[in-house]
């Protein structure tokens, strides 16, 4: 695959084997698609018998809801694993898989080799959160009440309190055209009941209630947030992509892909359910990418409802816990990879620097799970501890979704940031971003979050970032995190090599662009304009802390 265009094969076609595609109907293996009989056993016989043919197979689903309750222990309504060219496709949004199990994943696809979904949608009944209106807020004390809508589950359902983040969400202008989602989200949580369908929650920290803003009268989600399960999960494959498909809600986040190889998602929409008056869409991020080695295309995509960022693009860091010599080093992280020939970038968290990037000659894992890593170079002054609060950072240059291209994509509003990048040599152009709750794109290393690594290289480039009277942040945001207690002049310019050209910035409330611990930053041939009385007036264009390098030279034009 190259140039951001997805491969299939049409019907009649012949996949690289040469053997003609094979298509399998759900509904001559007994699927239903009335949205009440269980369509699981059905799908699953399906999917089996497309992968057992070891032919290029297509799955085929017709219009209708198709309620899928899903296996034991909470597994994935529809889980492939092993397949290789294979085909998931429906006739468009009208196609839903619905998840009968708010604590499980809705398509979960691991181990394969060329797998598509496409044109199919993703719901959940009953859903993974509930939502209601404040009736009574208590800031100072921590807790407040909301009654619960009509037709939502209450609080009592035993899986709210089965999930690992247990998160709530202010929702300001909800059925309107551009509602406000928090931005500050409120965890860890509590709750009791307190009348009819009327709940008392009460917030670990009473600080997060009073950064919320809450009030009588809003309108208010609570979640049964998952880590890890998802609508739409893709791990550990060569080739996957997804066409065409829009998710409606999920545990975790929207879609989630780990540690495949060669990654396109083409026309993913994720959004409320259009003529429902559900509050959300997924309870986390619309793309959740991490440890991507090849391509990675994000293309043509809409993102809107969410509780968290819609894109995120990183590597799992790993941290030295052992320096057997200075070319040899014990690498400990749950998520962390490295095969010889990988590149690694050893970062330390206490200076804000690199200290060296440097290439793998062998690589074992050892019984206590930790990785003994043989580099090409010898590293001065490596620093080995518990984590990473007091250990070198190691990412795989590798796995990091190397020259990701994020194109075309439209950013509706939703909590949190529009593209949170951690990459190297990444293309981030012709978008749309409308968000008020975060940053429009953010170039950001939190040293305490085990996500990396250090960006540079990276092209930002002819996108609108539409403002208004509510945003709340700059529409870029380019920042080093600087450990609590340090001051910035102290700091390094880890993240280099940004170019910021030709965007458009509309209405804008806030510095159009902050910058914090980075250097060789270009901008030019940008544009401003004001639409909306009172915005743009008097705003800064460029905000700078620490930053070396940064070329503004006829950056602004009206």
């Amino acid at each position: 695959m190259s140039n951001g265009e997805l491969i299939t094969y049409l019907p009649g076609d012949k996949g690289d084997s040469g053997n003609a595609k094979q298509f399998f109907y759900v509904k001559d293996f007994g699927a239903k698609a009335d949205g009440v009989s269980d369509a699981g056993p059905a799908i699953r016989a399906a999917i089996a018998a497309a992968i057992s043919s070891g032919k290029d197979a297509e799955v085929r689903f017709e219009r209708g809801r198709y309620r899928v309750e899903g296996g034991q222990n909470n597994e994935a309504a529809v889980r492939i694993v092993g397949a290789s060219k294979l085909v998931l496709k429906g006739e468009g949004s009208d196609t839903v898989i619905v998840a009968g199990n708010p604590l499980a994943s809705g398509i979960e696809v691991v181990d394969c080799d060329d797998v598509l979904i496409q044109a199919l949608a993703v719901d959940y009944d009953p859903l993974p959160y509930t939502q209601g209106t404040v009736a009574e807020a208590r800031p100072a004390e921590g807790w407040f009440t909301f009654r619960i809508d009509d037709s939502y589950r209450q609080l009592d359902e035993s899986y709210f309190k089965e999930v690992e983040a247990r998160w709530g969400l202010v929702v300001r202008g909800a059925g309107g055209p551009e509602p406000r989602y928090g931005p500050h989200p409120l965890l860890d949580l509590t709750w009791e009941k307190s009348g009819d369908s009327e709940w008392r929650v009460k917030v670990s920290n009473p600080e997060m209630l009073q950064a919320s803003g809450m009030q009588p009268g809003d309108r208010y989600v609570h979640m049964a947030r998952r880590h890890y399960e998802s609508a739409i999960i893709f791990w550990r494959t060569n080739q996957a992509a997804l066409r065409d498909v829009t998710v409606y809600a999920g545990p975790a986040l929207a879609t989630i892909w780990g540690q495949n190889k060669n990654v396109e998602i083409d026309g993913l929409r994720v959004e409320v359910l259009p003529g429902s008056n559900r509050l959300l869409s997924a309870n986390g991020d619309g793309i959740h990418n991490l440890n991507t080695r090849g391509n990675l295309i994000i293309q043509n995509c809409s993102f809107s409802g969410m509780a968290d960022d819609a894109i995120n693009i990183h590597v799992r860091a790993g941290t030295i816990c052992r320096v057997l010599s200075p070319d040899i080093l014990h690498v400990r992280g749950g998520l962390f990879e490295a095969l010889a020939g990988d590149t690694l970038q050893i970062y330390s968290p206490q200076l804000g620097q690199i200290r060296a990037e440097a290439q793998v000659l062998h690589a074992a894992k050892l019984p206590d799970e930790t990785l003994e890593i043989k580099l090409d170079r010898e590293i001065s002054n490596a620093l080995a501890g518990n984590g990473l609060h007091d250990s070198d950072h190691v990412y795989n240059l590798s796995a990091c979704g190397r020259g990701f291209v994020v194109r075309g994509n439209h950013f509706g509003r939703h909590r949190g940031r529009g593209i949170l990048v951690r990459s190297l040599d990444g293309t981030i152009e012709g978008n749309t971003f409308t968000n008020a709750e975060g940053w429009g794109v953010a170039v950001q290393h939190e040293p305490d979050w085990e996500e990396g690594p250090l960006t540079r290289n990276l092209s930002i480039v002819n996108n609108t970032f539409k403002g208004d009277e509510v945003n709340v942040m700059a529409s870029i945001h380019i920042a080093a995190g600087i450990p609590a207690g340090v001051q910035a002049a102290d700091w390094g310019q880890p993240i280099t090599g940004i170019s910021i050209k030709d965007n458009q910035f509309l209405n804008p409330q806030y510095p159009l662009i902050h910058i914090q611990s980075a250097a060789n930053i270009v901008i030019c041939d940008n544009h401003v304009k004001e639409l909306l009385p009172g915005t743009g007036s008097d705003i800064k264009a460029i905000e700078t802390e620490n930053a070396q390098g940064v070329e503004a030279e006829e950056a602004w034009s009206g």
